[in-house]
C-alpha cells in the first residue's frame, strides 16, 4: 500500500507543478521553490501540433498508401522550435506583416482568425471579395500561421505568441481555388 500512496504522490507533483512548487516551499529544508519550466499556450490542439512542439508523447501517423497507415511516436525536440525562439518572436512582432495565402479562401467567421484577415482580400474564380472557404484548406493555412494563439480556442499559429497578444501578422486571402470548380 505504501508503494501505491507514494506512486499516487509522486504522479500528482509531475502533473500540477503548482501543488510540486506549494509543497517544497512547505520542506523545513528548502529556503527557496520556484519554477523553472517554460509556459504553454492554452490552446486545446497546442499538443497535437508536433510540428510547433514535440515533447515525444504525440503519435504521429504515417500513411503508406491510400489504404495503409502506421503510427509513429513523436521525438522530443524534433520540431521547428517554436517555443524556444519565443523570446526573439517577441522582438520582431513590432512590425506588421501581411501574408499571401493563395487558396481556396478563408472562413471569415472563424473564432482563432478575428482581427488577423485583411480586408483587402479577392476571389479571383469569380472576380469579386466573395473569400468564403468551401474547402476548407485556405482557413487550415491561415491558421496555421496567424491563428490568434494562447487565446484557450483552437490551435497556436507560428507567428502566435504564448501570452495571447494580438498578432501582428495579417492573412490576405487570394481565392483560387473552389469545390465548385473541381480544382
Amino acid at each position: 500500500m505504501k508503494g501505491n500512496i507514494r506512486q499516487t504522490f509522486c504522479k500528482t507533483l509531475v502533473r500540477s507543478p503548482l501543488f510540486a512548487l506549494c509543497f517544497l516551499a512547505w520542506l523545513p529544508f528548502v529556503s527557496v521553490a520556484q519554477m523553472n519550466h517554460q509556459l504553454l499556450p492554452k490552446d486545446p490542439f497546442f499538443k497535437q501540433q508536433w510540428g510547433i512542439y514535440n515533447d515525444g508523447t504525440q503519435k504521429i501517423t504515417l500513411d503508406q498508401d491510400d489504404l495503409h497507415s502506421i503510427q509513429q511516436q513523436g521525438v522530443n525536440g524534433i520540431d521547428i522550435g517554436w517555443l524556444d525562439a519565443q523570446e526573439n518572436l517577441n522582438q520582431l512582432k513590432k512590425s506588421a506583416v501581411t501574408v499571401a495565402v493563395i487558396d481556396s479562401g478563408i472562413d471569415v467567421t472563424h473564432p482563432d482568425l478575428q482581427g488577423v484577415i485583411s480586408p483587402e482580400g479577392w476571389n479571383f474564380l469569380d472576380n469579386n471579395d466573395q473569400i468564403f472557404d468551401d474547402l476548407g484548406h485556405g482557413t487550415h493555412i491561415s491558421g496555421q500561421i496567424a491563428a490568434n494563439s494562447g487565446n484557450g480556442i483552437g490551435i497556436t499559429s507560428v507567428a502566435g505568441s504564448l501570452n495571447g497578444s494580438a498578432s501582428t501578422v495579417q492573412i490576405l486571402p487570394l481565392k483560387v481555388l473552389s469545390a465548385k470548380f473541381n480544382t
